[in-house]
C-alpha cells in the first residue's frame, strides 16, 4: 500500500485558487477542475491495444503443423499461444481500468449537487450526482518497483454516493483551488 494515504479535509497537496479565475454567481455553475489529458488517453490506448491483433494475427498465421515441429507437443504449443495472448492484453488493461473513471471536468452546482465529465472510449460522459462522495483517498503516483522510471502523477481517488471510484489528475487545473473541490464534492458528507 505504499503511495496511498487517507488524508484529512486539509491535508495533501493544497492548489489555490488562481487570482483570475472568474467567480460566477452562486445561483450558477462554477468550474472546479479540467483536464486536457483527453487526447493523451486516447494516444495511449490506440498504442497499448495495437499490439492485440497483430499478436492474435501472428498466432492464427503459422500452420498448426509447424508449430507442433517447433514446440514438440500441442500442450506447448497452447500455452505458447494462450501467454501471448495475455500478454498482448497486459497492456490494454490499465485503460480498461480508467475508462469511465478518469474525471475530466467538474462543476458544481446549485442545490449541493456537482456534475461530473468522465474521460471513456468513446468520448465523455457527463452525470450529475449528490455531492456527498467519500474523502478524498491520495496517491503519490510514484511506482515501488526496482528498476521503474520515476513518474509524477499523483491523483486523487473519491467514491460516489454509488460506490464508483473516479479518477482527479493533480496535473489538472484547478480554477478555484484544490480545496474548494474538496469541499464541493464532499459537501452533505455527514
Amino acid at each position: 500500500m505504499a503511495g496511498r494515504r487517507r488524508r484529512p479535509r486539509a491535508a495533501g497537496p493544497v492548489v489555490v485558487a488562481r487570482p483570475d479565475a472568474a467567480q460566477p454567481a452562486d445561483d450558477g455553475p462554477r468550474l472546479l477542475y479540467v483536464s486536457d489529458r483527453s487526447p493523451m488517453l486516447w494516444f495511449v490506448l490506440l498504442v497499448s491495444s495495437a499490439p492485440v491483433p497483430l499478436i492474435v494475427w501472428l498466432l492464427l498465421l503459422p500452420a498448426e503443423a509447424d508449430l507442433l515441429a517447433e514446440f514438440g507437443s500441442a500442450a506447448a504449443v497452447l500455452a505458447w499461444q494462450a501467454g501471448m495472448l495475455l500478454f498482448s492484453t497486459v497492456l490494454v488493461w490499465p485503460m480498461v481500468w480508467l475508462c469511465g473513471r478518469y474525471v475530466t471536468r467538474v462543476e458544481r452546482l446549485p442545490d449541493r449537487q456537482v456534475r461530473v465529465e468522465v474521460w471513456t472510449w468513446f468520448g465523455r460522459r457527463q452525470r450529475i450526482w449528490p455531492a456527498r462522495f467519500g474523502a478524498g483517498e491520495d496517491h503519490a503516483g510514484q511506482s515501488a518497483l526496482p528498476g521503474v522510471p520515476e513518474v509524477n502523477a499523483p491523483w486523487t481517488g473519491y467514491r460516489t454516493p454509488g460506490g464508483k471510484r473516479l479518477v482527479v489528475d493533480w496535473q489538472g487545473d484547478f480554477p478555484q483551488g484544490s480545496e474548494a473541490l474538496e469541499e464541493a464534492l464532499t459537501a452533505t458528507r455527514d
